[in-house]
């Protein structure tokens, strides 16, 4: 035994105090002529005095430690002697012995205050070896009478692997690891800080050989229950007190994954990522697989490696997973996250092969964001692409179908869905694409036999205060009413549009025609809707109002040719159906109505009259609106102009 050379030490030692202690008394005694003490100085109460006891008071402290090394062995031999063949044996139970508990309780005694456990685990270890140690150990920690001897022996065992210098080899490194207690609290526990230390002697300065040993060796230890393991590492990483070292078990079961070629999604089940049902984003053991994609992919550029993760999250259901990103977009922990990996979902379908099914285009259709710059974002784009591959060569299907879905994605709020349209018409950079949208929409009008009427409120161009006639809007309106009546005429067709615009009010639409034909952008247009709007009040039966006369009569341009003019005959027509059969009454109101358009410059009046009777085609009504101009001045009593 290592122990035997020490004993024998110990046991001269101690022979050589007696021997001096009892020649010297008797030495000192004899010159004075007094008799040897009795036998009975060495016994205290009729009993024989121990070894201890026996020791003068100089040596107590060095014999109590010479005690603690001579007692131990000596009294470990006397148990273990007979009983080692006998355990491995039977398996009896060691601490049950009441010899081995007499020796305990010894130890115990002896060292109070110090780890008796240490003490009584050095002596086990240099009779048992250390699997037959640890294998009596774990079957006393299930009997209750020795439970808790048998583990703090445990603990003992682990802290004299721990003291005992050197590189520690693999097999008690793994009789530690199978002796830490799986609970929520594993990384702070002393037996996982052995553990550890271990660990670091024996790969030194390897951080990524310490961190993949520990990986291994926890994924080990916690067997099929691997579930659990990550719950373990995710409170660990939350406590500022484990974090650090729960970070390094990562980055090894990272490196373990890399080394066995373990696919982003098999590692996603690994980590058991796949229920959808809370926000996956705000987990430790989600950083931890993020972690292992970036690590994995590293050479790759962020998009390429949220692509990466997307597609792998959602290979399972496309529909779970953008549920939970959308959770995890509202949550400012995981907003920037969850819309990236949003994009790599989107771009992960882009790049996928083959016609894109109806339900990816919807998902990618509700993932654009709705704001002045639609057209020009990723997101459409990655949307027109897909509708691209599913129209192929149907340009019109196409169209209609971006009409559509923007329509659908924009709800009840088409106001904004057509001032995004303007806007982006607007721009060059998405004016092409905002055409295909307003030619889609008209398709999508005429295809639901859209009035055109239906469609001015549909575009909310019912408020005209302003110049209607600039904005895209329009000229979407425009388009659409063209193109339902494209077999008209463009007269026809513009009184199809003054028809619908003025169904509101007269005086609305004329006001703001009048605005409009004052900026040269529009003033084309609008005097053409002006004609048009005036053509449908001809064409409209029955007697007209006073109201309708009045405002075709400001529409008049007075110039030289005022007589012969579309807009005159007009004013002139709805006269005669105002005032029927009474020819006199008809030219009396036709020159009043004509003279009050001048004002007051009778000159200007005059002079128009003139120039007309010159003319063969309006001499005849020139000079009857003459005579009756004439008569309305004299039955005015007004001075006539001197010719």
């Amino acid at each position: 035994m290592r122990t035997y050379p020490l004993l024998l030490v110990a046991a001269a030692t101690l022979s050589a105090l007696s021997s001096t202690r009892s020649s010297s008394s008797f030495e000192r005694l004899a010159p004075s002529h007094q008799h040897p003490p009795p036998p009975q100085r060495f016994l205290r109460d009729g009993t024989e005095a121990t070894e201890e006891e026996r020791v003068p008071d100089f040596l107590k402290t060095p014999f109590d430690s010479l005690m603690k090394k001579i007692d131990e062995p000596r009294m470990a031999a006397s148990i273990i002697k007979h009983k080692k063949l006998f355990f491995q044996n039977t398996g009896d139970n060691l601490l049950n012995d009441p010899s081995f508990i007499e020796f305990c309780n010894k130890i115990i005694q002896r060292h109070k205050k110090a780890n008796p456990e240490i003490a009584i685990a050095k002596v086990l270890v240099s009779h048992y070896a250390d699997d037959d140690l640890l294998m009596m150990l774990d079957m006393s920690t299930k009997d209750p009478a020795t439970t808790e001897l048998a583990m703090k022996l445990q603990d003992g065992w682990i802290e004299l692997k721990v003291k005992q210098a050197g590189v520690p080899t693999d097999e008690v490194i793994h009789h530690v690891l199978k002796l830490i207690t799986l609970d929520d609290n594993v990384l702070s526990s002393p037996r996982f800080m052995a553990y550890f230390e271990l660990l670091k002697r024996k790969h030194d300065t390897n951080d990524d050989g310490l961190n993949l040993s520990m990986a291994i060796g926890l994924g080990y230890r916690y067997g099929t229950n691997d579930a659990a393991f990550f719950e373990m590492l995710e409170k660990s990483t939350e406590d500022s007190a484990t974090r650090s070292i729960a970070i390094r078990i990562q980055d090894g079961y990272v490196k373990l994954g890399i080394n066995a070629n373990v696919t982003p999604y098999s590692m996603l089940q690994m980590l058991h990522l796949q229920k959808y049902d809370h926000n996956v984003l705000r987990t430790p053991r989600f950083k931890l697989w993020v972690k292992y994609v970036t690590t994995l992919h590293k050479t790759f550029l962020e998009e390429a490696q949220m692509v990466a993760m997307a597609k792998a999250m959602a290979r399972t259901s496309d529909d779970d997973f953008l549920m939970m990103l959308d959770m995890s977009t509202k949550d400012p922990a995981t907003t920037e996250l969850a819309i990236k990996l949003q994009d790599g979902w989107i771009e992960s379908k882009v790049k996928q092969a083959g016609v894109p099914t109806d339900e990816v285009i919807n998902h990618v259709l509700k993932l654009i964001t709705l704001d002045d710059n639609v057209l020009s974002s990723p997101r459409f784009m990655a949307y027109f692409e897909l509708l691209k591959r599913k129209h192929d060569t149907n340009d019109d299907g196409l169209n209609l179908s971006m009409a559509i879905g923007l329509g659908y994605r924009y709800g009840t709020n088409d106001a904004a869905f057509f001032e995004m349209l303007e806007k982006s018409t607007e721009d060059s950079a998405t004016r092409s694409i905002a055409i295909r949208i307003q030619d889609g929409y008209v398709k999508l009008g005429i295809n639901a036999n859209v009035t055109p009427y239906s469609m001015l409120q549909m575009l909310h161009l019912q408020k005209y205060d302003h110049n209607v006639l600039r904005t895209p809007r329009f000229k979407l309106w425009v388009k659409y009413v063209t193109t339902l009546h494209k077999t008209f005429l463009e007269e026809a067709q513009m009184v199809a549009m003054a028809k619908a615009m003025a169904r509101t009010s007269d005086d609305d639409f004329l006001m703001m025609l009048d605005m409009s034909t004052k900026d040269p952008a529009t003033t084309e247009l609008a005097i053409k809707l002006q004609d048009g709007w005036i053509e449908s009040k001809v064409k409209q039966a029955g007697v007209p109002t006073d109201e309708v006369i009045n405002h075709v009569l400001k529409l008049i341009t007075l110039d030289d040719n005022v007589l012969s003019s579309p807009r005159f005959m007009a004013y002139f027509e709805l006269l005669k159906r105002k005032h029927g059969t009474n020819v006199d009454d008809l030219y009396v109101r036709l020159a009043d109505g004509l003279w009050s358009r001048y004002g007051t410059n009778d000159a200007a009046f005059l002079m128009m009259l003139k120039i007309s009777k010159e003319a063969s085609a309006t001499e005849e009504l020139a000079t009857k609106l003459e005579s009756r101009w004439k008569k309305i001045r004299v039955n005015k009593r007004e001075y006539l102009p001197m010719k």
